[in-house]
């Protein structure tokens, strides 16, 4: 199934429920570009809501988010929780045209390339969780990339070059002077080495 199908779920409810806003708050029609503005809110208004959540549940060094979680992330962005919870008991219906089916994606009948060659073996106990791939384990060569154009050729010799330089400029410094640090203050001091 397609990424667009997929992704038009989400945005039909998203539309729904901006439509249901708007008849909650008495218009009797709206315009599409209007239903899609909303729906734009609301899509922006919840990632920020799960994104609040999810710092706040790493911060208490957790990997999953909690109910708690959400509660504290509602309130660092001005939600009023008691408000919230009763416009959501006061209302009667959440969808008035009901909620469209989920697309399914159907399973395929093809066993996973790992599955087709790991074969059961007797003498491990079938509690154990199966050995990995052997191309997980297996060593296979890694072979360097020469450069074969003049340009790629060129540059590689000037970084070399450029390397040996400052090695070389490096031992020259070391030989005529070094610096040394002075623990005693905190200092540098440089030192000559005649």
């Amino acid at each position: 199934m397609s990424q667009q199908v997929e992704d038009s779920f989400p945005r039909k409810i998203l539309k729904i429920a901006a439509a249901q806003i708007a008849m909650s708050a008495g218009y009797t029609d709206a315009k599409e570009s209007a239903l899609e503005t909303i729906a734009d809110v609301m899509e922006m208004y919840i990632q920020e809501i799960g994104k609040k959540t999810h710092q706040i549940s790493e911060h208490n060094g957790r990997t999953e988010s909690s109910f708690i979680d959400l509660l504290f992330a509602m309130e660092q962005l001005g939600i009023d929780i008691f408000s919230f919870g009763d416009y959501v008991t006061k209302e009667d219906k959440l969808f008035i045209d009901g909620i469209p089916e989920f697309p399914v994606i159907k399973a395929t009948d093809e066993i996973p390339i790992e599955k087709q060659y790991n074969e059961e073996k007797p003498y491990i106990p079938g509690f154990l969780p199966p050995l990995p791939d052997a191309r997980t384990y297996k060593n296979t060569p890694i072979y360097q990339k020469r450069h074969t154009d003049g340009i790629s050729l060129r540059k590689e010799e000037l970084k070399v070059r450029h390397l040996n330089e400052d090695a070389l400029i490096n031992l020259k410094n070391k030989i005529n002077g070094e610096m040394k640090v002075n623990y005693e203050n905190g200092m540098e001091e440089e030192q000559q080495i005649k």
